[in-house]
This record gives structure tokens, C-alpha cells and sequence, in this order.
């Protein structure tokens, strides 16, 4: 535990004698009993009590711990690397072919040369080592580069299998204790050859090694013995090459096994590993450069230049090591999609030094988990995630979040939970985006209609259909386009927010105000009113039907679904019209066959042009919608991969109840016009005062299908919809079932009026009394009229009486 222990360290204290002394019981005292000057004085012994020396031990042992611990803090202090002032441990494994006809001398002068420009490019941020390619890596390396994947690297290394039946060893998960209680292993007789030539060099120096090759002393000719050995108990214990570990997976358990010639041990003594092959190509010299992350075990894509001449070799091999050089930022901490990092080596390089990582860079995130043993479960870049850096000062980074998981960079950062981020290096010219069904990876999803957003000002652009395999090529183009700072989003978003509540408090005492206006406003025929029977002033308060406007299209209110992922803000974005799918809503997306593309495009206000960033990688948001449904949002770097799979859950439940809602929704607006038309028939039937007719039309609006047995066929198809008997329905599906039912539930509840025939009844019998009061009116009226020239003619028949009298 400590490189010291406490006696040892006492005595270099000077401790040690004194303390002895002590324990035996004496005590020295210089005694001043001579009373002549420069007499030397006498020494006298005094016992001490045992409880007192004990106490002294005890005082002089945990002074010498307390020591020890300060010094070991100290020493691992120093051994803690602080990420943005560690330099990048490099190994580049140089292979030249033997096609190059260049001396031995010639070829150390090239790895010199090499070297020279390498720290002329990194200074301090790179400590670079050359070495030749290992001889179990010799194979894979010369097959090609390109072909080279991360289990080539380990798949001959050795690993410690223990029988899983064996009570005794259940308890063992580290290697060097499992090797003191082994007393022997099995092996195939050419893995113990292999064995050891490659213990040959750490045998002297490393214990492990030489009791793990002392005790391989079962030699077995083929796996399949040494199988059988393991199941019939012969053997409790094996060491088998990584490569086959499936043949052992139900006999025997693997722990995490790590030698001193293991590439595994040599992997975790670097962070960045770059594989370098020189070959003649007619006249020319080709290299080849790929590099490999170590810790995330991430390989990068190959860069290849040729050269007719061997003195230039050295700076063509630093080029395309700059070029395959992915610099690595550590996530810090994430706020929603704000993502703070720190970028490693940056404290120790300026500009244009090739591990800074510059505003307008995209970086891809990977995760690594290990167990408590140090046993790595996960290792893997996060799918269809990218960061874009926004701001950078050489150390700090701060970027934008653009994932198809939501927060999926949300956690901390832990010995065992690392989360880094490389930089892309993208080298194709375009990419093939694959829509296919999670239950089934052979289920394409053709059809698809694929969007494009802009990262700056959210315009949606129509890039095309999925064809019969599901795939849409997306190609890399010299735009490579703006960013706006999730931090400048965000404030906009606040400012917006605080705008709205500010005009919400306004209106609220605009109200108020008005309110108490007209509880002032003297009533008419009052003393203080106005002569005139003139109504009160206009107070500009909007009233219900001018603040919905005209009533909204039946149309308007048949959206198969809303899935607005990620809109910023009050207000429609470009985002939302593009999956709002209403039928004839302004905006929609929805795109006929034949039709010409539509692009949806908002306003880029002043600051948002002022505070964007340039984007130095490709890197584009695609929205694959399906239906009225946007299926994915899904950020894509073109040209970095071949094809990208895009393994979405199954969405033909929801397409099949889609399908049903809108044939149902069409029904609705079918037997809406019908009411509408027959409604209107009524009422002209009943101004002609053809009641029979007005009944008739009646009993057609009966016959028409009423809003319970609407309501009860849409129940019918919702639980149709969302049987699982034969099959799970994912949960967004269900989800998106049940909001598409929603709204069609509620147009039946405003559309579909279910006393619509008796209000009509209503209406033909105040048609009725209103024609017998009108009737009685004008019977009335003639009566009146009759009497009225009754009497004009007797007046005037007195008057004629009267002159003729005269």
C-alpha cells in the first residue's frame, strides 16, 4: 500500500533509536550538575511507566503514517493528468514494404525526419513515439489499412476462462488473484508456443507473467479438447485466445485478462495510435495513414498521397497524420442542448496548432462505460448525435446539441462513464440515409418524404422521397451553411416569452380599465344621460367572434396529428407547419404525387445573422416524415459515412389507422354537407310553405348517421387500432393513435349536432305558427280594410244625401 513502510521511514527520521531507547525503559537526560563552566555534563537514567512508552509507539507509528499518506497524495497527485495540459500520448506504427528499395539508414532518417515535422506541427501537445508494427498485427496491417477493424487489434490476445460450475472459483474476478489459486491452465499447444516467444521479453522482470506461464502446463492439441477437458472437469481453468471465446461460452467465464505483450496493455498506454504504410505504386511512393482513438477504441477513416520522391516522404506522412488527427473534447456539462467541453492538450498549443478545435467544427460524441472491475461494457460513438462547436477559446469549448435521442449527453462524468467528442472527418461526397423498421431490419420504409432544415433561420426544404429500398441520397455540397448558438436561442426564446407575458399584462389592464369605463357610463333615461339613444362607445376589446375570426374550415380541424418536436417558442416555427398535416391548414407540408415540392421559410432576424456561425463540416437536420406523422429528426455529417441506418420503431400500425381516420374524417365531412344541404332545403321548403316537403327533408336528415353512431364506430376503430393479440403496438404509435382519434372526436362533437331533427321540428312548427299569425294578421288587416271602406262609402253617401238636401 505504501512504496515505504513506517519503520523504514522512521529511521530515515532518525527516529528509530530514540524510540527503542524509549521502549527499553531509559530516557537520557543531560544533566547541568558540574558547576564549572565547560564541564560536560553527566548523563542520568530515569525508568518511565509501560503505559507511557506505549504511548510513545503509538504516537511515533501514526506520525509515520500520517507522513506516508501525505507522501503518497503527493505522489499521486502528480501522477493525475490534467486533461487540458496533458500532452497527447502518441505511437505511430510505421510499416514499410519491401517494394521500397531504401536502406536501413535511409529509413531511420525518414522516421527522424518525420518526427522533426511532427513536433514542429504539435510542440508540447504530442509526446510521439515510432515503433514497428507488432507481429500479431503484421497480418491484418498487410491486407490493408482500410480493411482493419477493432477486434484485430485484440483477437490474439489471451484471455483467463474459469469453469462456470466450479463453486470455488465463483468467487475469483481479477486475473492475478485467480492465478495464485490456479495451480494449472490449459492451452492449445500453439497458443503455449506463441506464448512463449511473446513472454520472452517480460519474463525476468514481470512476476504475473512468469507464474501465468508457469502454470500453462495442460497442452491440448485443438480448441475442441480443450473444451471437452473444461466440461468433463479435468481442467478448471483455460487460456484461450479472444477470437474464440464463442466456442467457451457455455462451459467457462472470461475475466478481463491484460498481459505485458497483449496489444490490450499496449492500447491503454496511448491515446492516439496511427497506422502507417509505405509502398511503391509504379514510380511513385503511396502512403497510407489511419488513425485509432485509443481509450474510445475508435478508428478513423484512411488518407491516402503519393510521391515521386522519397525526400519529400516525410512531410507527405505528417500531412495525412495532420489530416487523420482527430483532436478529442471532454464533454463537461450539458444544458439541454448547450453542451460545455474542454479540449484536451489545448492549454499547451496557439494557432493553428492541429489539436485546437476551432467555432464552426462538428464533433461527434462516444461513450465508454466500465464496470467496477474496469471490465469496458459500452464503447461506442452516440448514434445519430453531433455537436457544432459555437465558441472557442482555445481550451473551453461551448457547442450546440443535435441529436435524434432528445438529451442523450445528459449525465456525468465518472472514472467509469466517460464522455468524450471527436472531430468528424468526413471524406465521401455523399451519404445514403437508410429509413428502416426496428423489428425488422429486412422492412424498408419507402415513400418517405425527407425535409432538410437549415441550422440558422429552421426553413424547411423538400429533398425527396425514400425510393423502394427505403434510402435517399444526401449529397455533400461547398455550402456547407450557418449555426445559431443554442445560447442565442435560448434568449431569444426568453425574450419572446417575456414579451408575450408583458402583452398578456397589458391586455389584462386594458380590460380592467375598459371594465371600470363602462360601470361609470351613465344608463339611458338617467338624468346624466344623452338625449340621443346613442350606445355606448365602441371600447376596441375585441369581441368572441372577432377574436376567433370567421369560423375555421371544417378542414382546418382534421389533422391526423401534431408531433412538434423541439419548436422554439410562441408561435408557429417552420418546424411546426411541417408536421401539423392539417388539410388545407397554411403551411402544411403534405405533398401530393405530382405536386411541385413546397419550402417552408421563416424570418432570420438581424441578430440571429449577427451572432451565426460558420460551419467549417458539413452537417444537416433531416426530418423523415411519414404520412401526417414526422417519423425522425436526424442530423447527419455527408461523407462521412457510406450509408447511414436509420432503425426506426414500426409505424404501420399507426399508417394503418391513419388510413382508417382519414376514410372516417371524410365520412364526417360527406354527412356534414348532406346536413348542410338538407338543412337549407328545410328552411326554403318552410318559407314556400310546403310543410309536406319540410317533412319529407326531415325524415332524410333521421335516416343520416347522428353522432352516437359515429362516436360509437370511431371506438370501434380505436380499439381495432390498438389491439395487441397479435402484435405489441410500439408506444408512440399508440400515442399518435390516440391523439389522431382525439381530433376527430372533437369535429364530431362541433360538427355533428345530435338534436339537429328536433331543432328542425322546432322549426317547421314556429314556421307554422309564425304563417298562422301571419295569416290571422292579414285576415285581421282585410277585415279592418273592409270596414274602413264600409264607412268611407256610408260617409260618403251621407255627405251626397246632405248636398242633395241642400
Amino acid at each position: 500500500m505504501f512504496p515505504l513502510r513506517p519503520v523504514t521511514l522512521l529511521n530515515k527520521l532518525g527516529f528509530v533509536k530514540y524510540a527503542t531507547d524509549m521502549t527499553n525503559g531509559n530516557q537520557l537526560r543531560g544533566l547541568a550538575s558540574s558547576q564549572t563552566p565547560g564541564d560536560a555534563p553527566r548523563l542520568e537514567v530515569a525508568r518511565r511507566p509501560r503505559w507511557c512508552r506505549a504511548s510513545i509507539w503509538c504516537l511515533l507509528l501514526g506520525l509515520a503514517f500520517i507522513l506516508q499518506a501525505v507522501a503518497c497524495s503527493e505522489a499521486r497527485a502528480q501522477q493525475v493528468d490534467i486533461w487540458e495540459y496533458s500532452p497527447y500520448k502518441v505511437c505511430i506504427w510505421l510499416s514499410i514494404d519491401p517494394s521500397v528499395d531504401r536502406s536501413e539508414l535511409a529509413q531511420t532518417d525518414l522516421i527522424e525526419q518525420t518526427r522533426q515535422e511532427l513536433h514542429r506541427t504539435f510542440g508540447a501537445a504530442w509526446n510521439t513515439q515510432f515503433t514497428d508494427v507488432p507481429p500479431q498485427m503484421s497480418a491484418p496491417v498487410a491486407r490493408g489499412i482500410g480493411e482493419l477493424v477493432v477486434d484485430d487489434f485484440t483477437k490474439t490476445d489471451l484471455v483467463l476462462l474459469l469453469d462456470k460450475t466450479n463453486e470455488d472459483l465463483k468467487t475469483l474476478r481479477v486475473v492475478e488473484t485467480a492465478v495464485e489459486q490456479l495451480e494449472k491452465i490449459g492451452i492449445t499447444r500453439v497458443d503455449h508456443a506463441q506464448m512463449l516467444i511473446d513472454s520472452q521479453p517480460f519474463m525476468e522482470k514481470d512476476e504475473q507473467v512468469q507464474k501465468v506461464v508457469g502454470k500453462s502446463s495442460e497442452v491440448f492439441e485443438t480448441y475442441e479438447e480443450l473444451v471437452a477437458a473444461l466440461k468433463e472437469k479435468r481442467i478448471s481453468a483455460a487460456l484461450v485466445p479472444r477470437i474464440h471465446l464463442p466456442m467457451f461460452d457455455d462451459c467457462a467465464r472470461a475475466l478481463a485478462t491484460t498481459l505485458a505483450w497483449h496489444t490490450e496493455r499496449f492500447l491503454n498506454d496511448y491515446e492516439k495510435l496511427f497506422v502507417v504504410t509505405i509502398a511503391r505504386e509504379d514510380e511513385n511512393y503511396a502512403i497510407q495513414v489511419r488513425e485509432m482513438d485509443c481509450p474510445m477504441r475508435q478508428l478513423g477513416p484512411v488518407f491516402s498521397a503519393q510521391t515521386a520522391t522519397w525526400q519529400n516522404l516525410a512531410q507527405l506522412v505528417t500531412t495525412q497524420t495532420v489530416a487523420a488527427f482527430a483532436p478529442v473534447a471532454r464533454i463537461e456539462e450539458v444544458a439541454g442542448k448547450l453542451v460545455f467541453m474542454l479540449i484536451r492538450a489545448g492549454g499547451l498549443a496557439e494557432a493553428p496548432n492541429p489539436v485546437l478545435i476551432q467555432a464552426g467544427e462538428v464533433l461527434q460524441p462516444v461513450i465508454r462505460r466500465d464496470d467496477r472491475r474496469g471490465a469496458t461494457v459500452l464503447m461506442e460513438p452516440i448514434p445519430w448525435t453531433y455537436i457544432g462547436v459555437t465558441k472557442s477559446d482555445g481550451i473551453q469549448l461551448e457547442g450546440n446539441s443535435y441529436s435524434a435521442l432528445g438529451n442523450v449527453l445528459q449525465g456525468k462524468q465518472t472514472r467509469r462513464a466517460q464522455r468524450v467528442a471527436l472531430r468528424v472527418r468526413p471524406t465521401g461526397q455523399k451519404s445514403d440515409v437508410k429509413v428502416v423498421v426496428r423489428s425488422n431490419l429486412a422492412e424498408a420504409q419507402p415513400g418517405c418524404q425527407v425535409f432538410e432544415r437549415d441550422l440558422l433561420t429552421d426553413d424547411m426544404r423538400f429533398v425527396g422521397y425514400t425510393d423502394w429500398r427505403g434510402m435517399i441520397t444526401i449529397d455533400r455540397t461547398d455550402q456547407l451553411g450557418r449555426m445559431l448558438p443554442e445560447r442565442v436561442r435560448m434568449e431569444q426564446a426568453a425574450a419572446r416569452r417575456a414579451a408575450q407575458v408583458a402583452a398578456d399584462q397589458a391586455a389584462m389592464n386594458q380590460s380592467a380599465k375598459q371594465t371600470s369605463a363602462e360601470s361609470a357610463t351613465p344608463t339611458p333615461g338617467s338624468a346624466d344621460a344623452p338625449a340621443s339613444n346613442a350606445t355606448p362607445a365602441s371600447t376596441g376589446a375585441p369581441s368572441s367572434t372577432d377574436a376567433a375570426g370567421a369560423t375555421p374550415a371544417v378542414g382546418q380541424e382534421m389533422a391526423g396529428e401534431e408531433d412538434v418536436r423541439g419548436s422554439d417558442g410562441p408561435g408557429k416555427s417552420s418546424e411546426a407547419k411541417l408536421v401539423e398535416g392539417a388539410v388545407g391548414t397554411p403551411g402544411n407540408l403534405s405533398i401530393p404525387a405530382g405536386a411541385e415540392p413546397v419550402n417552408v421559410k421563416s424570418e432570420t432576424s438581424s441578430e440571429a445573422e449577427s451572432a451565426a456561425v460558420p460551419l467549417r463540416q458539413p452537417l444537416v437536420l433531416l426530418y423523415v416524415k411519414s404520412g401526417d406523422t414526422v417519423l425522425a429528426r436526424l442530423p447527419l455529417v455527408p461523407g462521412l459515412n457510406e450509408v447511414d441506418l436509420a432503425d426506426l420503431p414500426s409505424d404501420a400500425r399507426r399508417l394503418e389507422a391513419e388510413a382508417h381516420l382519414r376514410g372516417f374524417q371524410n365520412d364526417i365531412l360527406d354527412l356534414i354537407g348532406k346536413r348542410a344541404i338538407l338543412t337549407s332545403r328545410v328552411q326554403q321548403a318552410l318559407k314556400a310553405r310546403n310543410y309536406k316537403d319540410a317533412g319529407e327533408l326531415i325524415e332524410e336528415v333521421r335516416a343520416l348517421k347522428d353522432y352516437k353512431t359515429l362516436s360509437d364506430s370511431l371506438n370501434i376503430i380505436q380499439t381495432r387500432m390498438l389491439d395487441e393479440s397479435k402484435e405489441a403496438v410500439p408506444a408512440t404509435s399508440k400515442t399518435r393513435i390516440n391523439r389522431m382519434v382525439g381530433t376527430t372526436r372533437e369535429m364530431l362533437q362541433k360538427y355533428l349536432e345530435n338534436d339537429l331533427v328536433q331543432k328542425l321540428l322546432k322549426d317547421v312548427e314556429a314556421a307554422k305558427a309564425a304563417a298562422a299569425a301571419e295569416d290571422k294578421a292579414a285576415e285581421d288587416e282585410a277585415r279592418a280594410k273592409e270596414a274602413q271602406a264600409k264607412e268611407d262609402e256610408a260617409a260618403a253617401a251621407k255627405a251626397a244625401k246632405a248636398q242633395t238636401d241642400q
